[in-house]
Order: C-alpha cells, then structure tokens, then sequence
C-alpha cells in the first residue's frame, strides 16, 4: 500500500510541476484568504481562523467517505481523514473562492479550494491518493482536471479504488 501512496504521490508532484504552467489564471485577491486550521473535522471539512473569525470550511469539489455512516466506518474515511489531519493541523492555508460555485453550503460551511504551503492544492492529493472521490453536484472551474486525477486513483485501484472497498 505504501509503494501506491508513493507513485500517487509522485504523480502529484511531478503534476504539480507542469500543471500549473496550464491551469493557473489570476485568481483576484477578493477571492482569496489565509486562515489558520485549527480543528480537522473529517477528510474535507475542517475549522479554520481568519482574521478574528472562525469558520467551518467544506474542501469544494471532492468528497471524502465519512468517519461513521451509523455505526460503521466508511471504507477509507479514517485514513482520509488521518491524511487531511497530518497535512492541515495547525498549518496556514490558502482558501481560494471559486466564481462558479456557491459561497457556502446547505450546512454554511464554505466552500473552497485549500492551497497548503501556498501552492499544493490539498484536492489534488487527496484525489490522486484515492482518498476522495469528485463530488459531481456543484460546478467549478478545475472539475475536469479533478476528474483527470480520479480515474488516474481508480485505475490504480488506490483507496476508495481499491478491491477491499467494493465488498
């Protein structure tokens, strides 16, 4: 399992590298902030500080298994989780605003592209890793390149992907 986290990994990096040079527009300063995460609630929500103002934050576009579904445990929920937790706990991000989509959920959580030492798109990993999956009902700008790095997981048979889930 360790080997396919590293090749996903690996894939994520080297994309990081030559994606941006396709995919980066201007995104205006009105549309971003840097807030500092200071509770990991499951793999895509997460509490943050900005400014003097807490806020609960729903990653836009992915879709991570739950941590319980009643009693039992999603398939890899823990592991998405425990991945979001090491990578967000107490870092400072970038939450980017995306223009096609809403400003908040049905849950008022806000919805947003999270940026981790600047410039690593956190759905990117957790998408190429297995650990999520592209939440098909809301619009966005990167849903395409999104869908790119799910199929690249699936393929692989990485997390959610993987045979131990489909039982």
């Amino acid at each position: 399992m360790k080997s396919k986290i590293f090749i996903a990994i690996f894939f994520v990096l080297f994309l990081g590298c030559i994606a941006p040079f396709f995919l980066t527009s201007a995104v205006s300063p009105d549309l971003q902030s840097r807030a500092m995460v200071t509770h990991v609630i499951d793999g895509d929500t997460f509490d943050v500080l900005i400014g003097d103002r807490q806020e609960r934050v729903r990653i836009l576009g992915i879709d991570t298994p739950e941590l319980k579904k009643g009693r039992k445990r999603s398939c890899y929920g823990q592991e998405a989780y425990v991945f979001a937790r090491n990578i967000l706990s107490g870092q400072e991000v970038l939450l980017i605003r995306d223009e096609l989509s809403k400003e908040k959920d049905k849950y008022g959580r806000l919805l947003r592209t999270v940026k981790v030492q600047g410039r690593y798109d956190l759905s990117v990993l957790l998408l190429a890793t297995g650990y999520a999956a592209v939440y098909e009902y809301e619009d966005f700008h990167k849903k395409s390149y999104y869908k790119k790095l799910e199929r690249f997981a699936q393929k692989r048979g990485f997390g959610i992907w993987s045979d131990s889930c489909r039982e």
